[in-house]
């Protein structure tokens, strides 16, 4: 190995500068680079930040329509609430409502009332007073809830064309202000989703088509297939207007209800039934 002397190691170390020296064109670059980004640096940056621009714009969009949602479900004064819940298929299921009535307790806020007519019959002479005594009415209205039976009065339009209909009648909220009712089919839609509840549906007696043509006898159905136009009937789309809501009763061919008079104005409601008397 040959020994270099310091002159000598100073002199190498020159070269090796020398044959490693950027060129001018290089230091230029160099400079560019530093003290003037390049526009694809900018873009990077631009992109980089959009899924956070993305998920505000999401955020408020989801906060404004809590907004608007809380403050239209309240009008004069009265609010109106469904308890239902909606899958992803696009279906209304209403888990809370009970088919059949239970007792409750008769109070100062509340009034009883008698019914004898069997359009709300499930099958268990469902709502008649003289197989489960008289039903106890709340007038609370000012929160009306989808399932619901209401005692109101009858439109003047329809009792004018037949005296021996009550003027007072019990019907069910299907609708409530702002929703567009369907019935297609038999089966009841609601903003076009499908109204899953013993109520959303054409029945007799609480069955279904199916149930009724396999536990009736054939000589007890005087006509075969009116009954089944019955099961599949269809009714145009109708949105209910603000302070009103849309009524069914339970079991269609028996009974009186939106279908023949429209909506119902709240003001028409006199209470909410909450059970037999105990």
């Amino acid at each position: 190995m040959k020994h270099l002397s310091d002159d000598e190691l100073s002199k190498e170390l020159k070269q090796l500068g020398k044959a490693f020296a950027p060129s001018s064109e290089q230091r230029e670059n160099v400079q560019r680079l530093l003290f003037h980004p390049s526009r694809s640096n900018r873009t990077f940056r631009q992109r980089s930040l959009l899924p956070s621009i993305v998920s505000l714009i999401v955020l408020c969009s989801v906060c404004a329509g809590l907004y608007v949602g809380y403050s239209g479900s309240s009008l004069n004064g009265i609010k109106y609430s469904t308890r239902m819940y909606m899958d992803q298929a696009g279906t209304i299921t209403d888990k809370v409502t009970p088919r059949r009535l239970e007792s409750a307790q008769q109070t100062e806020h509340t009034f009883l009332i008698d019914w004898g007519s069997d359009a709300m019959d499930s099958g268990d002479h469902d709502f008649d007073t003289f197989y489960h005594g008289q039903l106890v009415v709340s007038p609370d209205t000012s929160n009306l809830e989808r399932g619901q039976a209401v005692y109101y009065h009858m439109p003047p339009s329809v009792t004018a064309k037949n005296p021996a209909i009550p003027e007072k009648y019990i019907g069910r909220v299907v609708g409530l202000p702002g929703e567009m009712v369907e019935i297609k089919n038999g089966q009841v839609y609601i903003d076009g989703k499908r109204l899953d509840a013993f109520y959303g549906k054409a029945t007799r007696r609480g069955m279904g088509e199916d149930d009724y043509f396999a536990n009736t006898p054939r000589n007890a159905i005087a006509d075969e297939q009116s009954t089944r136009e019955y099961f599949n009937m269809n009714l145009a789309p109708v949105t209910v207007p603000d302070n009103s809501v849309y009524l069914l009763v339970d079991q269609w061919w028996r009974g009186l209800d939106s279908r023949d008079f429209g909506s119902l104005p709240i003001q028409e409601i006199e209470g909410v039934i909450i059970g037999y008397e105990e």
